[in-house]
């Protein structure tokens, strides 16, 4: 990708929560009116559309992936429909995904969703499936290890190898708190956090506290991606992609190289 090849034109957002009343369908749909409005586009220039894979729901992943989403907004002009997961790296590898589709030139306008409906489950059928997320059933999972001690033990090595401390793992809490509070979408946009109040919150496996934690919620949001030539001639104000980068190293935290990185 060259630097501002590419593009954001228009947004959608609903906000993030426990709002049970919300399917899984409608908010895709409802972000994606959303974003196509936004970007100030006819929905029939959308050539591909792409979905970031729903935890723990077959019947919405099949929907989405059968087109669904682009019969129900209308989009004719749609050739490409496509789901991906790469689990918490899911929205870069979908990003990556609707750069390729805009390289091949099957189409010059993305339109990317993402919707997720946690209270629909319990949380014993929530805690059964991240228990063990990520983890080896075989190498792993028997001897104990969990999703929350994978994460703790992936914090404990970064601390022991690069002298950082528990109470600067604690201040990216309370900035992201900060960045929370500028988003009216956002869950936790009302009380400010301290480090203090991060370090004396309920421990979950040392060094994480419950307020280091990610939280279950519903939400969902889409984004239209364009090329820059096109941004340049629809959008007054396009959002340029200049950089990005990713890597794979391992699975079994026992293969990692650089221990201070899990």
């Amino acid at each position: 990708m060259r630097k501002g090849e590419f593009a954001i034109i228009g947004t959608g957002e609903v906000p993030c929560g426990n709002y049970p009343e919300r399917s899984e369908f409608e908010i895709a749909y409802g972000v994606a009116k959303m974003a196509i409005e936004d970007a100030g586009i006819n929905k029939n220039e959308i050539g591909a559309i792409l979905c970031a894979q729903l935890i723990m729901d077959n019947e919405y992943n099949t929907e989405m992936v059968f087109g669904r989403l682009p019969e129900a907004i209308g989009a004719k002009g749609c050739k490409i429909t496509c789901m991906t997961s790469s689990g918490g790296a899911s929205s870069f590898s979908i990003r990556k995904t609707a750069e390729g589709i805009l390289h091949s030139g099957e189409t010059d306008t993305v339109l990317v969703v993402h919707a997720q409906r946690f209270s629909q489950f319990t949380i014993n059928e929530q805690a059964k499936y991240f228990s063990i997320a990520g983890s080896d059933l075989e190498f792993e999972v028997p001897y104990g290890m969990t999703y929350n001690s994978l994460a703790a033990m992936i914090t404990q090595g970064y601390m022991t190898y690069t002298g950082t401390t528990i109470e600067q793992i604690a201040s990216v809490c309370v900035a992201c708190r900060k960045w929370a509070m500028l988003q009216p979408n956002a869950m936790f946009n009302k009380k400010e956090l301290t480090v203090e109040k991060v370090l004396s919150a309920r421990m979950v496996a040392w060094p994480l506290t419950t307020l280091m934690c990610n939280v279950l919620a519903d939400g969902g949001s889409a984004y239209i991606m364009t090329t820059a030539e096109k941004a340049r001639r629809v959008c007054s104000k396009p959002v340029y992609i200049l950089a990005d980068a990713s890597d794979y190293s391992h699975r079994l935290v026992i293969r990692a190289k650089d221990k201070a990185m899990g």
